[in-house]
């Protein structure tokens, strides 16, 4: 049987949960911030790596012409043209998976600084 306050007054609150459940939320919700983190990092890991592999291969080209001693003459030429030109004969000359050559090491970087930084900031900011 409840016992009522007297007086007429609301009867005393429950008592807070304990400590060790908030840290529970703490580091379940820490780690839904680093997968989250990691997973969007690693998705766009994926979409931009053959426009980087594109970019890559323009400016070695571009690093291996101006140190060439036959360009200085004028006699040597490029292999690669504009960045669509590029992907098409990366694509044709090694395969359709070339673009995406070091996908997994770009994924791994994109968990390890990605997952981390976001992950943790909070923890960081409050300290």
């Amino acid at each position: 049987m409840p016992t009522e306050a007297p007086s007429g007054e609301a009867p005393a609150p429950a008592p807070a949960p304990a400590a060790s459940s908030s840290g529970v939320s703490k580091s379940r919700e820490t780690v839904s911030r680093f997968v989250a983190a990691a997973s969007a990092a690693s998705i766009a890991e994926f979409c931009t790596l053959p426009f980087d592999t594109v970019k890559v291969r323009l400016q070695l080209q571009n690093l291996a012409a101006s140190s060439h001693p036959l360009t200085a003459q004028g006699t040597s030429t490029k292999y690669y043209g504009n960045p669509l030109q590029t992907l098409a004969t990366i694509v044709k000359d090694e395969g359709v998976r070339a673009p995406f050559k070091g996908l997994t090491s770009g994924i791994h970087r994109q968990i390890i600084f990605t997952g981390l930084r976001l992950g943790m900031y909070d923890h960081v900011k409050d300290f």
